[in-house]
């Protein structure tokens, strides 16, 4: 199986300062769960979501946990605070390893073609986004 629309998403996010790139994994999940809910439905994207986690708290065991929000809370408000409570590069690191299980997953799950027309979609929102920020605008 072939990744490089994923290769080419994990350069450019490794190019980015640890907090540019961090803040873009992290707009990655508002756009993928946007783009994924209407074709899987929320409790698919949840378990998704969920199994993603699992796997990757192999590496990172406080990935997504906050224990004081309500179990009713977005999944992405947890995952947010667990990484404003560690060190920038760690946090970086467990959210690049989040987004490649995350799309690993999705590719197994869905296919490749499906993955990569949805990784699209994040990956044309961050260029124009990175345009308009070089024009000012």
């Amino acid at each position: 199986m072939t990744y490089m629309l994923q290769n080419q998403i994990v350069a450019r996010l490794n190019s980015q300062s640890p907090e540019h790139a961090l803040k873009l994994t992290l707009q990655f999940w508002d756009v993928i769960a946007a783009e994924l809910t209407p074709i899987v439905g929320k409790d698919g994207f949840a378990m998704l979501y969920s199994r993603c986690i699992y796997l990757a708290r192999e590496s990172y065991p406080w990935l997504g946990q906050d224990p004081s929000l309500s179990p009713s809370a977005l999944p992405f408000v947890a995952l947010k605070n667990s990484f404003a409570q560690r060190d920038i590069t760690e946090a970086g690191a467990a959210s690049l390893a989040l987004f490649l299980t995350f799309t690993d997953l999705l590719a197994v799950l869905i296919g490749e073609p499906l993955t990569n027309r949805l990784l699209r979609v994040f990956w044309t929102s961050e260029l124009e986004a990175g345009r308009d920020k070089e024009l000012g605008s």
